[in-house]
């Protein structure tokens, strides 16, 4: 009777409060192989040891999200959990958003501030970021609350409206105050299929953009060229299920090597997918799905989804995943 009596209790405390939606995902995948991580083998304990003769070993993940949405007086709100088979556990990203305004909290996982990651890959450093988008109007602050980096943001304003769209970017990615911002200015015209875009900063050794787009339905040339005088086209097209991605950059004028050549094509016949990528920019030292190489073989069974992949660095990982 106590338990009713609580119960009934409850549900009549809350009755004035808006009801929230709530949804359970989660998602499970089996791996066995040698995959490695960014510039690491996946032996690498450290730096001194990130070239280690990779080996080959079975690993397995699973997560569940449970996940909460509502509305209240004009608000939308949104939080989430996550339980990991680590024991990790992962509050999530928790949002308020009201007349163009969203307020986002997700410690370490906003990804418009990085740290360098031991691996050789970005790590997302963000914890809180504010944003607006309306009539045209965008501008989002983002912070890294750190101790070590206290005041470090990130800081985009926009504007965009018929075909013409204007962007300042200022970045304190280092945490030391004015004196240390990045300032950068774009500016970017579409008309018809052609799209123009530009941006500079101002720092003593000033870098900039420029680059041109056509665009002719499924198929997108590019170009460009930037403060060191290098120059890149691309090419990204599909067609009855083949997509091509092609992008080739020459060295410009200073001695850093620049040159890289990028190439990507995929087949997709009802459930099976064979993707093939090579990016000379990844370099021979990468490893993994960061590999200079990798070729991917996956099988959608809906719900279930079987896949094998291979690099140039002799490695091989297959893998089952499923998601509910």
């Amino acid at each position: 009777m106590k338990k009713i009596l609580l119960t009934t209790t409850a549900i009549a405390l809350t009755a004035g409060y808006a009801a929230a939606e709530v949804s359970v995902s989660g998602s499970a995948k089996l791996v066995y192989g040698n995959f490695g991580t960014g510039n690491w083998s996946n032996a690498a304990t450290n730096n001194a040891t990130k070239d280690a003769d990779s080996v080959y070993s079975y690993g397995s993940e699973f997560g569940v999200t449970f996940s909460a949405s509502g509305e209240a007086g004009g608000v939308s709100y949104s939080g989430a959990l996550t339980l990991d088979e680590g024991g990790q556990d992962d509050t999530g990203a928790f949002s308020l958003s009201a007349n163009g305004f969203t307020f986002v909290y997700d410690e370490n996982d906003l990804g418009g501030l990085v740290d360098e990651g031991g691996d050789g890959e970005d790590d997302d450093a963000g914890d809180w970021k504010l944003s607006y988008a309306a009539n045209g109007i965008s501008a989002s602050y983002e912070v890294d609350t750190a101790t070590a980096m206290d005041g470090r943001y990130d800081l985009i304003l926009g504007y965009a409206a018929n075909g013409m769209s204007v962007g300042l970017h200022a970045s304190d990615d280092d945490g030391k105050g004015a004196a240390t911002v990045v300032n950068t200015v774009s500016v970017g015209y579409t008309v018809g299929a052609l799209g123009l875009t530009y941006k500079a900063d101002d720092q003593a050794t000033q870098n900039w953009d420029a680059g041109a787009t056509y665009t002719m339905g499924a198929t997108v040339l590019s170009a460009g060229t930037d403060e060191m005088e290098s120059a890149y086209v691309g090419l990204s097209t599909s067609i009855n299920g083949v997509t091509l991605t092609a992008r080739s950059e020459a060295d410009g004028n200073t001695a850093a090597d620049t040159a890289e050549n990028e190439l990507s094509l995929s087949y997709t016949t009802g459930a099976l997918t064979v993707a093939m990528a090579r990016d000379t920019g990844n370099g021979p030292a990468n490893y993994g799905d960061e590999a200079e190489s990798v070729t991917t073989v996956t099988y959608d069974l809906g719900g279930l989804t079987l896949q094998a992949k291979a690099t140039n660095r002799s490695e091989t990982e297959v893998s089952a995943a499923f998601s509910f």
